[in-house]
């Protein structure tokens, strides 16, 4: 999708993992959310957006405000052992 309005597409990656290895993971500083932004040398430079929660079972880009720009809409793993939201909207910058 367009995070940034500019013409360009961006790609979005998640991880969703095994519930045993959230613990080490966290600890560790894993990347759990990452966004690829295309270069003018034609080449991606990767951007982290979220480390160590790595419970994102789904993700869809979808202009939700209105301002050209699409937003992500994160589907996250909880049950009664890892409660937390089960969506999470991060709103592209102004």
């Amino acid at each position: 999708g367009d995070l940034d309005g500019d013409g360009d597409l961006e790609m979005v990656g998640g991880s969703f993992v095994p519930q045993q290895l959230l613990p080490q993971l966290a600890e560790q500083g894993a990347e759990s959310i990452v966004v690829f932004k295309p270069t003018s040398e034609g080449k991606y430079k990767k951007h982290v957006l979220s480390k160590g929660d790595c419970i994102h079972a789904a993700i869809e880009l979808q202009d939700i405000n209105g301002d050209g720009k699409d937003d992500l809409i994160i589907g996250n793993f909880c049950d009664t052992e890892h409660p937390g939201a089960a969506l999470t909207i991060w709103y592209s910058r102004p």
